[in-house]
């Protein structure tokens, strides 16, 4: 069976009505699956990616506050990323800061 490519790309603080006149975002949006109307977990990076790519709210993972980064429980969540690691994906990331993923 042949993989396919996932490339989620996430920015912080991105606006629908920009995302929907850029020509790059156009074209992308074209070829996959764009979600446009997302709701964030909280209203702060840091809770809103951990509970993207840990699939619960923060209350549970520990990280439910901007600096609780270090307080997510690993050993009860697993991540986007180990669930692509376990079937062979290779993950990469580009964040401007590490605190902001699990």
């Amino acid at each position: 069976m042949n993989k396919k490519n996932l490339i989620v790309i996430l920015i912080d603080g991105g606006r629908l009505d920009r995302a929907l006149k850029s020509k790059v975002f156009t074209d992308i949006s074209s070829k996959s699956v764009f979600f446009s109307q997302t709701i964030t977990y909280a209203p702060h990076t840091i809770a809103a990616m951990h509970a993207v790519f840990s699939g619960s709210y923060g209350t549970r993972t520990g990280t439910n506050s901007y600096w609780s980064t270090f307080k997510f429980k690993k050993q009860k969540f697993k991540t986007l990323t180990e669930y692509l690691h376990d079937e062979n994906y290779y993950t990469c990331a580009d964040v401007i800061n590490e605190l902001v993923i699990p």
